[in-house]
Order: C-alpha cells, then structure tokens, then sequence
C-alpha cells in the first residue's frame, strides 16, 4: 500500500478503533458488505474497497408524512396526549386552538401510531 492509500485510509482505520461499522467490498463483487464485529480486515484490497458505514439521520416530517389521527406528547411527560387533527397550512394542527411546525414536532414531541403503546420521534430515519 502506497503513502498517499494509507492517508486515504486513515479516518476509515480511525472509525474502525473507534467500534464504528465498516464496510467493505470483495474486488470483482461490487457490493458492500458489513464487517461483522471480531472480523480481521487487513485493508489490502485499496482504501476504495472500505468505507464507514453512515449511520441514518432523524429529520422533520414532510407534510405529507404526517400521521393525521396519531397522538402526539411533549418528550418526557406522560400524561397530556393530543391527537393529530391535521396537516393544514403547513402545520401540524394538535387540537382546535394549537398548531406546531414539523421541526418543533421533532424537537419537543413523540408520537403514537397504536394508542400510546409505543412511542417514537416525530420524523423519519433516512440513510445518508
């Protein structure tokens, strides 16, 4: 491996000390594959063949993502529920007299999609 393949391969190596998932491909396969944890990868197919698998990011819904009829509560409490009435104006509508915006949703709020027996951020997960 040349100076400038281990440069390249430095912050991969780094995240590997650091427990992060690494990815990797066989060459000649085209797909990537997770490094089970206890694997040995000796990083000699060429820093192009690893990579740090991305970890998915958390972000506002979409209006049209919105689930109309769940319940909605502020993170820690468990006592007041509101029901999502609706998506209306760019907002989400929680009873007659309050709406919130889907960042603030995110930022303050859990939801419900099974009558309070689970509950999870207000967004979606998306691979990076």
């Amino acid at each position: 491996m040349t100076q400038e393949q281990v440069k390249e391969l430095l912050p991969v190596l780094q995240a590997f000390a650091e427990g992060k998932t690494i990815e990797y491909r066989s060459v000649g396969c085209g797909g990537w594959y997770e490094a089970s944890r206890g694997l040995k990868l000796g990083f000699e197919n060429g820093p192009e063949n690893y990579r740090i698998k991305s970890e998915p990011k958390l972000r506002p819904w979409t209006l049209d993502e919105i689930p109309v009829g769940a319940q909605v509560r502020r993170k820690g409490s468990s006592e007041l529920r509101r029901l999502i009435l609706s998506n209306a104006g760019g907002y989400i509508q929680i009873n007659v007299h309050d709406s919130i915006t889907c960042s603030f949703a995110l930022e303050a709020f859990e939801v419900s999609t099974d009558q309070g027996k689970a509950w999870g951020p207000c967004g979606v997960y998306e691979n990076s």
